[in-house]
């Protein structure tokens, strides 16, 4: 049964996530983590895409396993 604080991730919902949708939602919070994975890249700070991946393991991590 899954874990109401952390439903399992729906890939399909992330595709068609919108900024705009619930700021709460594991897609919500995975879009914008990976948002910052880009701008980290973009910018070529290493530090910032260091931190920018760690954000968006850290979504990922709570979504692994459930299902």
């Amino acid at each position: 049964m899954p874990d109401e604080e952390n439903p399992p991730f729906d890939f399909a919902s992330a595709r068609a996530w919108r900024p705009g949708d619930p700021p709460s939602s594991p897609e919500a919070r995975l879009y914008r983590a990976l948002r910052q994975v880009v701008a980290a890249r973009k910018s070529g700070q290493e530090k910032e895409l260091t931190e920018a991946l760690d954000a968006a393991e850290s979504v990922l991590s709570r979504y692994e396993d459930k299902g």
